[in-house]
């Protein structure tokens, strides 16, 4: 592989590596506003609304696990998962 070619690769990892980091920080930010908010159980709906945000900071947490393993290779139970992490069977 050329020069050129070699940093082209490079520059595509560094890429999505940030992509990944800047839609962490962004779901981390999602459940901090989700642990922020304090629900108001005398009002209708509260119970589904209270409800939704904890499936929606589980899918969050779920989420940002995925992304850290294909970004480093390691499962979030901390096995390696090898040189192709999106096989990893556990």
């Amino acid at each position: 592989m050329c020069f050129a070619a070699k940093a082209r690769t490079l520059e595509v990892r560094r890429m999505k590596s940030g992509t990944h980091h800047t839609v962490i920080a962004d779901l981390r930010e999602v459940i901090s506003a989700l642990d922020r908010r304090v629900p108001r159980l005398d009002r209708d709906g509260e119970h589904d609304i209270a409800r939704d945000a904890a499936e929606l900071k589980a899918v969050a947490l779920r989420r940002i696990a995925e992304l850290m393993h294909l970004h480093s290779g390691a499962h979030p139970s901390g096995h390696e998962c090898g040189t192709n992490p999106r096989r990893c069977l556990a």
